[in-house]
Order: C-alpha cells, then structure tokens, then sequence
C-alpha cells in the first residue's frame, strides 16, 4: 500500500486520522443506540462501518510501515 518509509510529518497525520475515525465509529455507534427509527439506525450503522474500514486501512499502513498503532479503542 505504502512505498517506502513515510515522513515523521506523514506519521502524526495518520495517527491523528486514526484518532479522529475511531472517535467518529464510536459517535455513531451511541447515535445508534439513542434512536428508535429502523431506518436512521441502517444509516448509522452503515455509516459506522465505513469508519471502520477506514480504521483499518490506516492502522494497515501505519504497521506497514513499522508504526506501532496507537488506538484509542
């Protein structure tokens, strides 16, 4: 996925990234359990699981490029 090594600079970003996606999973999980609507809960999840595969996709590139991952979950 990552092409050789990735800049101090590069590294901050994706961990801040990560940061921000598995706090946005963890608000739409919640938001999920607060509503009663069916349909808004189908959003939400969908919506939750997106943010997941983003997670992962950046704690992919992170352990490709020899980061530990600092996860907040």
């Amino acid at each position: 996925m990552i092409s050789g090594k990735i800049t101090e600079r590069e590294k901050l970003y994706l961990n801040d990234q990560l940061k921000a996606e598995e706090l946005c999973g963890k608000k739409l999980r919640l938001f999920m359990s607060q509503t009663q609507d069916q349909n808004l809960q189908s959003v939400l999840q969908m919506a939750a699981d997106q943010s997941q595969k983003h997670s992962n996709a950046i704690k992919g590139m992170l352990q490709e490029s020899g980061i530990p991952v600092q996860s907040m979950q």
